[in-house]
């Protein structure tokens, strides 16, 4: 899902840079206000573009340390529940000995 975004992101970065191009060379040709309106917001929509992209990208890697996190936390989990079945096993063996005495 997050590929096809950042994919959709990427190709409208492609066509505003291509209008920004066209902009910035109709504004050299003829030197209009109009244009140079355009251009500044085709630069507007471009720069909101890019932080989305990178807002995107930034996912991505809050997704990989949340990952690494529940591993990391899992792992945990299972050296806990490991010692407490040790530590059962301890308190088994000593109340067996203390009612066999």
């Amino acid at each position: 899902f997050l590929s096809n975004v950042e994919e959709e992101h990427n190709k409208k970065l492609d066509n505003e840079i291509e209008q920004i191009v066209t902009s910035f060379r109709d504004i050299v040709k003829s030197s209009g206000f109009h244009e140079m309106v355009r251009a500044c917001e085709t630069l507007l929509t471009m720069t909101h573009d890019l932080k989305a992209t990178l807002l995107l990208n930034d996912t991505q890697t809050l997704m990989q340390l949340h990952e690494n996190r529940r591993k990391a936390l899992n792992a945990r989990t299972q050296k806990i529940k490991s010692k407490i079945l040790q530590l059962n096993d301890v308190v088994s063996e000593a109340i067996w000995e203390m009612e066999s005495v």
